[in-house]
């Protein structure tokens, strides 16, 4: 990994991987081809929060996403925020940490990657970023209705259960993101 200056002499510095290979925030599930530095930080100041990982070994889902945490030490303040429980989603809050709950229009979410939130992020929309877990009035229990899984990450596994077209369908694979009319090996309908 490397620092990128500009030629022009303006412009922002840029932690660059090496090629064929990607950056990675320690300790995460967090990926970018690229992040701005600060005119102060250094190489070692870097690499002791960002990996090097091959390419190959990036799940495509997850590539570009911290594209909106610019800076590495944004990413250092992301990394050191306390999760939050049962908060109420803003997009005008700070960082939602890994494994953090919001609660956005009447749904519980948890958060799946560290970011920071903004318009257009909304855990309905974008679900690389969070996982529905409940309405507020379902009780314990109750069969989530099938939702199309966004990747690797949100897709459901041997044994899961969802409502679908009014009946309940246990999955019979994992890495399942097919409805059970898509894929009907997939599923297998259940009591």
């Amino acid at each position: 990994m490397y620092i990128h200056t500009p030629s022009s002499g303006t412009g922002n510095r840029s932690l660059m991987p090496e090629s064929g290979m990607r950056l990675k925030v320690k300790g995460s599930e967090m990926y970018a081809y690229d992040l701005a530095l600060s005119e102060t930080m250094t190489l070692a100041q870097a690499c002791a929060l960002i990996d090097e990982v091959p390419e190959d070994d990036v799940p495509r889902y997850d590539c570009g996403l911290l594209s909106q945490i610019e800076t590495v030490q944004a990413i250092a303040e992301a990394l050191s925020a306390t999760p939050t429980q049962d908060a109420d989603w803003s997009a005008d809050g700070g960082y939602l940490t890994a494994g953090s709950v919001v609660i956005y229009d009447g749904y519980t979410w948890q958060v799946i990657q560290t970011h920071k939130p903004q318009t257009g992020w909304e855990p309905d929309k974008v679900h690389a970023l969070f996982r529905r877990l409940a309405t507020l009035d379902e009780p314990p229990g109750q069969i989530p209705e099938w939702v199309k899984p966004t990747g690797g990450h949100d897709a459901y596994k041997i044994g899961d259960k969802v409502t679908y077209q009014g009946k309940v369908y246990e999955s019979l694979i994992n890495a399942n993101v097919w409805s059970p009319t898509e894929y009907a090996a997939g599923w297998k309908e259940a009591s």
